[in-house]
């Protein structure tokens, strides 16, 4: 009996406190921010329900908030007398009521870990009953981990979008599940903070956001920093350190100035290189995503195609230019944002020169390069090369001599797809010249000299003109009238005869006092030279004759001269070298009263030069008359005149 009077009585206490309080709602209060190793007071009010006012007990629990069941939950104090009693650890906490406002404060000494967490109310028990609307929570602030910058999925790193940055951040204050927002910096790399601006600035989700993202923004760099939001509690706030630099690097499709060539051109210039040369360009494209590179390739006429056998597919490379590589080539660059690639375009133009084609009187048969013509019939003969070149050609025409006859520009006759269906296109380019009044001497090779700047070719003519042998008049190579031989030596003599085609001695006849026979190959011989001095008109001859004697003055030998067109014959005689032989024929011309002219023809001059003596008299003429009539005597003088001939 005595037992049941004291429960009651504390039970009748407890309930008309409860009744005199009067009806009250219980409230979950603002976290309470705790420094640690310093007192905090946590304070709430008991709800003023019938759940609550029909318990026996009121109990006071930790729950740390890191996850742990309520059976777990500590015990801080329960409602069993008229106060509040601190159960465990009474030297950490201190309980107070006031039964005007049902308000609860406890006191907690010395905080640490241990006492942070949600301090709640419980009716039946540690383990179950926690009601709401009853406790308050302790929060010990620390120090956030490094945050971590992230682009925010939705928006996007592409040129002319959105970019939002995301500040994640990594609380460590207590309890876990604290529910501290988060106050956020942001700055870029120079150090300047960002907090509001045009277009870049922290929104309201206090992201950082580029409205509109531009090329120039590659390679900015934005960091973040972060604290949990105490208010003023502690006092500064307990930042975090700076995050890791978020470096933007915005993605575009490439345009035509994102290429980088190597040699460097401008689009659409036309290169002109050497047949031969070695062609190297190498494409690069600033592009993020990096692009895909080609090199593409078409002739006139065609599509563009990608050039097959490229090692690397940035690098155009040939090892030597032939004229099928002729056409545009284009480098191509694109990514997963491109509508179009960027492209760069040159058109290579291959500079070259062909053997040129030879014509001599616009005859049908091209590459005829021999005509024939007559001495005095064919006045004239046209010569023609045409040149397949890239650019046109300059011409030298050269006699056969090499002689240059005259500098001539080539003239555009016409371009033309080759027959072999390549794709080449032939570019033609002619030169004349013109050889009038033909004779003898125009026999040889003329040649067309044609040069672009690149190489020279040449493309040669052989005109011939037939002629009839003729003895050249070439100082000591004329065939002479008279031979003179040495007794102790045989004769020996050479000449030069013109002619075409080149003619031949056939028969080689000797008279002697009217006898005349045909001498034979051991009596003379005879060899030749042709052509001469690199004329093909020119012959030499040489002629060695047999062992002459005194027998043999005065033969007369006659050379046949043979080709497939003409035949002529030359004499001369032959005499023993010794003293001349006597003048004949002398004549006396215009006489005048003090003068006279004298003529004779000279004997052999015995194969030296001669010198003739005139001599003459000098007459004084004497008259008188005598009965018969008139009497003249000529008185005389004697003189001499010499003259030197051979």
């Amino acid at each position: 009996m005595h037992i049941l009077r004291s429960r009651l009585s504390l039970l009748c206490f407890l309930y008309p406190l409860m009744d005199f309080i009067g009806p009250v709602e219980g409230q979950d209060t603002k976290p309470i921010i705790a420094e640690a190793n310093k007192n905090a007071n946590l304070s709430f009010i008991i709800p003023d329900t019938d759940q609550v006012n029909s318990s026996a007990i009121i109990h006071i629990l930790l729950d740390p908030m890191d996850g742990s069941p309520q059976r777990n939950f500590r015990e801080i104090a329960f409602l069993g007398t008229r106060k509040f009693e601190a159960r465990k650890r009474p030297e950490k906490v201190t309980v107070s009521a006031s039964p005007a406002d049902r308000r609860l404060t406890i006191t907690v000494r010395n905080v640490e870990e241990a006492d942070i967490g949600y301090y709640r109310c419980s009716i039946s028990g540690k383990s179950t009953g926690i009601f709401g609307n009853c406790g308050q929570m302790l929060i010990l602030p620390r120090q956030p981990g490094v945050p971590n910058v992230s682009m925010v999925p939705s928006s996007s790193i592409v040129v002319g979008e959105k970019l939002r940055l995301e500040c994640q951040t990594k609380s460590n204050s207590l309890p876990p599940k604290h529910g501290l927002p988060s106050k956020i910096w942001w700055f870029e790399a120079q150090g300047n903070d960002i907090a509001s601006g045009s277009r870049i600035y922290m929104n309201a989700q206090k992201e950082l956001e580029v409205s509109q993202l531009q090329r120039q923004d590659k390679g900015r760099k934005f960091a973040c920093k972060s604290a949990d939001d105490t208010g003023t509690m502690p006092a500064p706030y307990l930042t975090s350190n700076v995050s890791s630099y978020y470096e933007i690097l915005p993605e575009y499709a490439p345009i035509r100035s994102d290429l980088s060539i190597t040699p460097r051109f401008e689009h659409g210039s036309r290169m002109d290189v050497q047949i031969g040369e070695v062609l190297r360009y190498e494409c690069k494209a600033d592009c993020n995503p990096p692009c895909q590179i080609k090199w593409l390739f078409k002739k006139d006429g065609e599509r563009y195609g990608e050039l097959p056998d490229l090692v690397n597919s940035s690098v155009l490379f040939k090892s030597g230019v032939s004229r099928l590589d002729q056409g545009m080539y284009r480098c191509s660059a694109d990514n997963k944002h491109s509508q179009r690639p960027a492209r760069q375009t040159f058109m290579l133009n291959v500079l070259y020169i062909e053997s040129p084609q030879v014509f001599i009187n616009e005859l049908d048969q091209a590459n005829r390069s021999v005509w024939e013509g007559v001495e005095g019939e064919d006045d004239e003969v046209r010569l023609k090369c045409i040149f397949d070149a890239n650019p046109g050609p300059n011409v030298v025409w050269k006699s056969p001599a090499g002689i240059e006859l005259i500098t001539d520009t080539a003239q555009f006759l016409k371009e033309q797809a080759d027959a072999s269906g390549n794709g080449v296109l032939k570019r033609f380019y002619s030169s004349y010249l013109n050889l009038g009044a033909l004779r003898c001497e125009a026999t040889g090779v003329y040649s067309c000299h044609g040069s672009n700047g690149m190489h020279q070719v040449e493309g040669k003519m052989n005109i011939r003109m037939k002629c009839l042998p003729t003895p050249a008049d070439i100082p000591g190579k004329m065939l002479q009238p008279v031979y003179v031989w040495e007794t102790s030596q045989p004769l020996s003599f050479e000449f030069v005869m013109k002619g075409w085609p080149v003619p031949e001695i056939t028969r080689v006849m000797s008279t002697l006092n009217n006898t005349r026979g045909e001498e034979i190959n051991k009596d003379i011989m005879i060899s030749t030279v042709s052509p001469y001095n690199d004329k093909p008109w020119l012959t030499l001859f040489r002629i060695s004759i047999r062992q002459l004697t005194k027998e043999d003055v005065g033969r007369t030998f006659q050379l046949t001269f043979r080709n497939s067109d003409y035949v002529r014959d030359f004499n001369f005689k032959i005499y023993l070298r010794g003293p001349p032989h006597a003048v004949s024929d002398i004549t006396v011309e215009s006489v005048d009263y003090d003068s006279a002219e004298l003529f004779w023809l000279p004997g052999f001059n015995g194969g030296e030069v001669q010198t003739f003596s005139v001599q003459y008299r000098k007459f004084e003429e004497v008259c008188m008359w005598l009965l018969s009539g008139l009497l003249c005597i000529m008185k005389g003088e004697n003189g001499r005149k010499r003259v030197t001939s051979r």
